[in-house]
């Protein structure tokens, strides 16, 4: 467990942002064989041939793999804190490629414990090569399905949001599910998370959603510091457009049913279309009569238009649950 003691002005400074590199380190977790919850396991396999040709070309991925699948701490270097919701790939792996060498061996050294690290992993040019392994894991097994990773980690910010607005950062924070708690006036814990207590000293904290599953802290002292938390809604990763067969989908169709699963958390009609691998057009269709039904409500928020399920469509995609939530 690490602490953080933070003040009335960190609070303020707390901000969400997305980091592709951060869901890239996240997969690379999974195939180099860390735990993950059995809705990520599919990830495994959609992975294994691309990263099994992956390490034979090189090795730094095999190495860079096998380090963040079993270490207590992420290289600082590697997952430097996002700066904000427009994050881009290129952006992230410009600051960890032109990290100095001294630097990353060091970062690297403190990730490892102790172990020895791979010969990919140090010497000369080590920031350069592992800028370019993740650069190949992204664009290869990551890229291709960065939309619907994109959309679910924002339904979860919008989720989070609501938390926020509706109970302030204090309260929100520990209710959040992100293994935080307030302990006093001015200490964050964070469970399952190693390292030395630590002072933000008006950096802020950054919360980063991760659909892939990873939890860590990233640091870049003494400027920022994010936590890198698993994202809401990651088992519809791997539904698309369909469900196992059920009542819901008997009664409605299995797509609309997917559409009223996905309403677990407030969204619009283009996250949803993204989150499940459909049109937007055909999203709106399915949202237009599932609130003709009474299956879902929606509010304006600013420009957006949220939909959530109502007590009926709970009662619909989840089984022997009664409109007023009675079983």
């Amino acid at each position: 467990m690490v602490v953080l003691r933070v003040s009335a002005d960190d609070l303020v400074g707390i901000r969400f942002a997305m980091s592709p590199i951060g869901e890239t380190v996240a997969a690379l977790q999974i195939l180099g064989g860390r735990s993950r919850p059995v809705e990520l396991r599919p990830w495994r396999e959609y992975g294994r041939a691309a990263y099994a040709g992956l390490c034979r070309r090189d090795p730094t991925v095999a190495a860079l793999a096998e380090l963040v699948a079993t270490t207590s701490w992420v290289p600082d270097f590697v997952c430097a804190p996002p700066p904000d919701l427009r994050t881009t790939v290129t952006r992230e792996l410009t600051r960890v490629g032109e990290t100095p060498d001294e630097r990353a061996r060091h970062d690297l050294e403190v990730s490892s414990g102790g172990r020895p690290l791979a010969g990919s992993l140090s010497g000369r040019g080590v920031a350069r090569r592992v800028a370019d392994s993740l650069f190949s894991v992204w664009s290869e097994l990551v890229e291709p399905m960065w939309p619907r990773l994109q959309a679910i980690a924002e339904q979860d910010m919008l989720y989070r949001t609501g938390l926020l607005t509706t109970h302030g950062w204090s309260r929100a924070l520990s209710g959040m599910n992100l293994g935080v708690r307030w302990r006093g006036s001015d200490r964050l814990e964070i469970a399952g998370i190693g390292g030395p207590d630590r002072a933000l000293d008006g950096a802020g904290l950054t919360l980063v959603p991760c659909t892939l599953g990873g939890r860590w802290l990233a640091l870049d002292p003494p400027e920022s510091c994010a936590l890198i938390y698993p994202a809401r809604g990651a088992g519809r990763l791997w539904g698309g457009g369909r469900v196992p067969p059920d009542g819901a989908g008997r009664l409605i169709g299995e797509t609309r049913a997917a559409v009223l699963r996905a309403l677990d958390q407030p969204s619009t009609t283009t996250l949803l279309a993204r989150g499940l691998g459909l049109s937007t057009g055909g999203v709106g269709d399915h949202l237009a009569v599932l609130y003709d039904a009474g299956a879902v409500t929606k509010i304006r928020d600013g420009r957006s238009v949220l939909y959530r399920r109502t007590p009926l469509g709970d009662a619909l995609v989840e089984p022997g649950r009664g409109p007023g939530g009675r079983v």
